[in-house]
């Protein structure tokens, strides 16, 4: 029997460029704001440019490090530094929605 991995509410994938400072940061980074913000919520996917430059090329991203958010879509990019959380959350549209107001409870 096989089982079907479930679909996550935001899948993003992290596009890096090798072992550097700065790859290590954008990862960190991103895994933090996830964990912080889309606990349990999401799917990331680090992608190592010099690895899989097919995919890197496919992706339409023009550097690195970069940030996409695959699903939902429409796809949503950020480029660059990561440590400014509240930036990368309203570019990728990352930000809990409210929700709707509720009925006023009636009286008896």
């Amino acid at each position: 029997m096989t089982t079907v991995e479930q679909r996550r509410e935001y899948e993003l994938t992290l596009y890096v460029n090798g072992a550097s400072d700065r790859s290590a940061r954008a990862i960190a980074d991103a895994r933090a704001l996830l964990d912080l913000h889309l606990a349990g919520r999401h799917r990331l996917l680090i992608v190592d440019v010099n690895d899989e430059p097919a995919a890197f090329l496919r992706s339409g991203v023009l550097a690195a490090p970069a940030l996409v958010r695959d699903h939902p879509l429409p796809a949503r990019r950020i480029v660059g530094d990561l440590s400014d959380t509240q930036k990368v959350l309203t570019v990728l549209d990352l930000l809990r929605r409210p929700a709707p107001p509720s009925e006023p409870s009636r009286g008896r």
